[in-house]
């Protein structure tokens, strides 16, 4: 699992949740990208984990590599 430039490992045969959909990173960029500007729809903030429609998918997510389900992106960055 990885948000921002924190990532958690486990492996694949202990993983028991999986989303029917991919998810992006937010991650570090070397330069500025065109998701950097626009309406939200524009940067693809609807396909992150951070976006309230997930809110289920990233409370199973986070529990799933034992983090607490309200973990910030900050303290998910910390603890990686």
């Amino acid at each position: 699992m990885s948000w921002g430039t924190g990532t958690a490992l486990k492996p694949e045969r202990e993983i028991t949740f999986r989303s029917a959909r991919e998810f992006l990173n937010d991650g570090a960029y070397s330069s500025v990208t065109n998701d950097c500007f626009g309406s939200p729809e524009d940067r693809q903030w609807s396909k992150t984990l951070d976006h309230p429609l997930y809110h289920e998918a990233r409370k199973k997510a986070s529990t799933e590599f034992g983090f607490p389900e309200d973990i910030s992106y900050d303290d998910f960055n910390r603890q990686t």
